[in-house]
Parts: structure tokens; sequence; C-alpha cells
């Protein structure tokens, strides 16, 4: 298991701050006895939503997504294949997107999902975004082991009860799910 810190984090000038207290990066971990590596990781926040070069937090969005790619590529040329899930706060249908597919070779196990997987409105707090967009995904590369995704789904989508009289969303963001053959 290896942990590394994104190199370009927020700054006190604006709500990207907190990153530099949570030190977002990319978890990896090799499975036992498998050409398997599993990565997970959160992209600094971006509450406008806005995927364009002129929005201020674009550049930090843009560097952790090239690092991103940078560490699949790395693990990805030892022959293993990677499965790198996470909120990566870039749209689908951005040139961020684009690019982290492009450079890594990479697939989105739910391309064919359109809806988005964070919703601004189903948790009250202060740091909402301006919209609902698809950020969440699960990506993953293969060699010649030719992992294939045999299903793909989202979850925690509807409210649940939290108390006997009470029903709430769990998580501003729902799950996503892809089951792998191997």
């Amino acid at each position: 298991i290896l942990y590394r810190n994104y190199a370009h984090l927020g700054n006190v000038q604006d709500i990207s701050f907190y990153t530099l207290l949570i030190r977002n990066g990319v978890l990896i971990c090799k499975l036992k006895d498998s050409p398997l590596i599993v990565m997970t990781t959160h992209l600094v926040t971006d509450f406008e939503f806005d995927w364009s070069p002129e929005n201020k937090l674009y550049e930090i969005v843009a560097d952790q997504v090239k690092q991103a790619a940078e560490t699949v590529n790395e693990f990805g040329r030892k022959g293993t294949d990677i499965i790198i899930t996470g909120d990566f706060n870039m749209a689908k249908n951005s040139k961020l997107y684009t690019q982290f597919l492009e450079t890594t070779k990479a697939t989105d196990a739910l391309g064919h999902h359109t809806s988005p997987t964070y919703y601004k409105n189903h948790l009250p707090y202060p740091f909402k975004s301006k919209r609902s967009a698809r950020i969440d995904f699960i990506f993953y590369t293969t060699t010649e082991q030719q992992i294939t995704v045999t299903e793909s789904k989202h979850f925690f989508d509807q409210k649940l009860p939290i108390s006997y009289t009470q029903k709430s969303y769990l998580s501003d963001h729902i799950g996503i799910q892809a089951t792998f053959g191997l």
C-alpha cells in the first residue's frame, strides 16, 4: 500500500485551502497474488463546476488530473492492470476527462451512464456547487489479463431511512459500482 500526495494543492486565498489540510492524493494498493492494482483518489473540490481554464481552480484540478494519470501510467508500464476510482471533480464532457482517458488509455467503466453522480441539493450544507454533474468515475486499464466490466450501476440514489421518522440521501454523491471479470 502506498499513498502519494498531489504536488499542487490549494492555497489560502480561496476555498481550495482545505486541501492543504486533508492532503489530497492517490492511494495505491497492489492485490496479493494478482496482477491488479487498485487506486482511489479525491481531487480538489471545484464548487464552481466550471471546467474551463478561466476558472480560478482549473489549474489545480488540471495538475491533479495530470498527476493521477502519471501514477496510472507509471504502474501500468509494469504490465499491471489498473483500476482507479474516485471523485475526480471533472465532468464527463470536459477536456480534463478526455485528456485523462487519452493519456492513460483507460476506459470509463460507467461510460454509458450520463446522469450526475454529484447532486447539489442532496444535503444541506453551505459549500454547495452551482450545479449537479457526473464527477465520480471508475476507470480501468488492462494488459494481457483483459479485464472486463460485467456490470456497472448507481446505488444510494434514493432517500433512505436515517431514523424512525426521517429519510435522507446518504451523501451529496450517489454511489457507483462496477463488477469486473478477470
